[in-house]
């Protein structure tokens, strides 16, 4: 039966090439483009089953990574949904990374590594709403050019003798830098600090380093901007949370926000500023509940150096 078997293999594959010939003749291209797909599917899916024996038998699972990145080399990626396994951009395999404060967020290495979208990542984890007036204000903030200029030259200062690329202790000094206040529009006497980096930030910030930012992909001039973007607003969002919880921010603020933040690097170096005013982004509330006072420890106006006596709280308009 199997002499059998094996003469037939012959005149079915000249079958196949007759039926080739005669496709090729009288079929349109794009039928001539879904055969060959067909076909070239088919024999992926016989070299995947062949990959996967050999695994089994005691070759190693490294096969299957080398042999399915070369596959989707030669295929540009596209390999018709067949599971080859994950894709391994920095020669490893890609995972996310959790938030040290807030472990439902997950950023993609590759957001962390210069992508601009991480702190979009990080909104949504706390469930503001996508196209809410406040978001809208910080992505026409954080896309301005002369924003990103502003925070390339912040990097060439905390380099040290011109080095193209930041240490985990330049960065924790970018960290630990940050100083700033935020207060009602129409109340600039009444000012929150904001807050310190947390223990759990330098942390993770000394665990993670130098798995984010590996030397084959440092924590350049050129993806260092969407690493400071991220951390400027945890640190901005982190103060209102504090001072008025995740829930009442969530849904918006009902007076225009004034946020100055800067980045103190001591020596001769002038700080990195930053204000800007938030807009309004809570529609109109049935019971004239607004942000509008903030409670004071003693007395009525405050210092400089005295913020850290007030917090922002919600109360009646009426009031």
């Amino acid at each position: 039966m199997a002499e059998r078997h094996l003469l037939l293999r012959p005149q079915a594959r000249r079958s196949r090439l007759v039926a080739r010939v005669v496709l090729a003749s009288v079929a349109s291209p794009e039928t001539i483009r879904k055969v060959v797909a067909a076909d070239v599917r088919r024999r992926l899916l016989r070299l995947r089953a062949a990959v996967l024996l050999v695994v089994a038998a005691g070759t190693g699972g490294l096969v299957v990574v080398l042999v399915g990145r070369w596959l989707r080399r030669w295929f540009g990626g596209d390999l018709g949904g067949l599971p080859l396994g994950p894709k391994l951009p920095w020669g490893r395999q890609a995972s996310n990374i959790d938030d040290p404060l807030f472990g439902t967020i997950k950023y993609s290495r590759s957001g962390l590594k210069g992508d601009d979208n991480a702190w979009e990542i990080f909104m949504n984890g706390l469930n503001f709403p996508t196209h809410s007036p406040i978001r809208e204000h910080i992505r026409q903030l954080f896309s301005r050019p002369q924003f990103d200029e502003e925070l390339r030259t912040l990097f060439d200062w905390l380099v040290v003798d011109g080095s193209e690329r930041l240490t985990c202790t330049e960065a924790e000094r970018f960290s630990q830098g940050i100083k700033g206040h935020l207060y009602v529009l129409t109340q600039c006497r009444k000012k929150v600090p904001l807050v310190n980096a947390s223990k759990e930030d330098q942390n993770w910030l000394r665990e993670k380093f130098d798995e984010i930012f590996p030397e084959e992909r440092p924590l350049n001039r050129e993806n260092f901007n969407g690493f400071a973007k991220l951390v400027l607003l945890r640190r901005v969002v982190r103060t209102l949370m504090e001072s008025i919880g995740l829930q009442k921010l969530q849904g918006g603020v009902a007076q225009p926000l004034v946020v100055q933040v800067r980045v103190e690097l001591g020596g001769d170096r002038p700080p990195f500023k930053l204000h800007t005013v938030a807009p309004v982004s809570r529609p109109a509330l049935p019971s004239g509940e607004n942000l509008c006072r903030i409670r004071e420890g003693d007395g009525d106006g405050m210092e400089e150096g005295d913020e850290d006596e007030a917090e922002f709280d919600f109360c009646d308009g009426s009031g």
